[in-house]
């Protein structure tokens, strides 16, 4: 009985024909997601990967050297028959060593590439607000209108940048070889994500002031439909990080 083979017709880059155990290994690896389509070989028919990977997959077969130790373990002995060795069930102390190797050699895969927070030009009323103040704090001081008039001024001048600089802090868009990242709040920080390998669209959205001065949304998108599941909200050049996205994409 021949092994059932597959191959992925929607995907950028892997064009091969593969077996379940390759399938694994790439969705282990990331290069594949439980929602891309496997099409079989020989009849044509299209599987989920998820799905197909979660019906029951057959053991291997018994190697020789694992029948024999069956058969050694099971056997009767008598009291003047040695022990057998426990070197054979015991796990070699390298293996041991390479788990955890391994999985942080997985994680220093992930490199970030860009981290990006809103545009200060996408404040307008908040930094007219502030060229006032200052104006205004410059004007009282030259003119010597008093200290009280100096002091309120400038403290609208200044809770201005601190509005605009807390409000930026609370946003941080990251965008790994591997991966886009929206993390929100001050406290609590909330934070969604898409691999790139599943990102299916991505839209731009540049209106009204913020689209004159080159400011937009970027919106990313893993499945068909106005679900978005990253947002990067008021960033400057929104069309370069579309462009970033899609050659991480290949």
């Amino acid at each position: 009985m021949s092994v059932p083979r597959y191959f992925l017709p929607d995907h950028p880059t892997l064009q091969d024909i593969y077996t379940k155990e390759h399938l694994r290994e790439l969705l282990v690896e990331g290069e594949l997601s439980r929602s891309d389509i496997a099409v079989d070989d020989e009849t044509g028919l299209g599987h989920l990967l998820g799905d197909l990977l979660s019906r029951a997959h057959p053991a291997p077969p018994p190697t020789a050297e694992q029948l024999a130790l069956a058969q050694e373990t099971y056997a009767e002995f008598s009291v003047d028959s040695p022990l057998p060795s426990v070197e054979r069930f015991e796990m070699k102390e390298e293996e041991i060593e390479d788990q955890p190797e391994a999985v942080e050699a997985k994680n220093k895969d992930e490199e970030l590439l860009h981290h990006l927070r809103p545009a200060w030009l996408s404040y307008p009323k908040t930094l007219l607000l502030f060229v006032i103040s200052a104006g205004l704090t410059a004007w009282c001081y030259q003119g010597q209108h008093g200290f009280v008039y100096v002091l309120v001024s400038g403290s609208v001048a200044v809770l201005c940048l601190l509005s605009i600089s807390l409000d930026r802090s609370t946003q941080d868009y990251l965008i790994t070889n591997k991966r886009v990242e929206a993390e929100i709040g001050i406290v609590g920080r909330n934070s969604k994500e898409v691999r790139i390998c599943d990102i299916r669209a991505i839209d731009v959205h540049q209106e009204g002031y913020n689209g004159m001065i080159g400011i937009g949304t970027v919106d990313f998108c893993s499945a068909g439909g106005s679900a978005v599941d990253v947002r990067f909200k008021n960033i400057s050049n929104p069309h370069r990080i579309k462009r970033i996205v899609r050659e991480l994409q290949g």
